[in-house]
């Protein structure tokens, strides 16, 4: 299997509480309830199990 590996630039070297300053400050957006509604949604009729053939099955049960 071939290795591969990412060079790291010393300018894009971020820190996480830079990124998260970011996102707190510079990028106000929040999410319209409709949308939260239907993930919430989504995530109660998700089923997820384990299969021995198949490895996982998943069933949304809406």
């Amino acid at each position: 299997m071939a290795k591969t590996s990412t060079r790291l630039h010393p300018e894009l070297n971020v820190k996480p509480e830079e990124l998260i300053s970011y996102v707190q400050e510079d990028y106000k957006f929040e999410a319209p309830k409709s949308i939260i509604d239907s993930i919430l949604r989504y995530s109660k009729s998700l089923e997820v199990r384990k299969s021995k053939i198949v490895g996982t099955i998943e069933t949304v049960s809406n």
